[in-house]
């Protein structure tokens, strides 16, 4: 179960997923029905903030947490000749875990701040 703002946005039973009737996220959603994974195509700054991961799988549930950073910046147009050198413009991105709780019957581990 994938939590934005307080709100489900994509849930599986493990057959099939639902999804959020948010405009924000309008048939922008894909949610991998074995594995969890979420995608979200054409992200904008309307989505930035923080999600909730919750996994429940038979006794064990396990919640992490992603903070989401979307930046828009203006695009540069260049006239350029033939032969002239060009530098490329490319998108860098990483994904850290910012908080994960880990649980397994009455014991609970906190992983924070680690690479995805």
């Amino acid at each position: 179960m994938w939590w934005f703002g307080g709100s489900i946005i994509a849930e599986t039973d493990g057959n099939e997923a639902s999804y959020t009737k948010d405009e924000r996220f309008r048939d922008r959603l894909k949610l991998n029905n074995q594995t969890g994974s979420l995608t979200i195509k054409n992200m904008r700054i309307t989505v930035s903030g923080v999600y909730h991961l919750e996994i429940n799988h038979n006794t064990v549930i396990s919640n992490k947490t992603f903070s989401v950073t979307v930046q828009e910046f203006e695009v540069k147009r260049e006239s350029v000749m033939e032969g002239d050198s060009v530098i490329s413009q490319s998108c860098c991105c990483s994904v850290y875990i910012h908080n994960c709780d880990w649980a397994t019957g009455d014991h609970m581990t906190d992983i924070q701040n680690n690479p995805f």
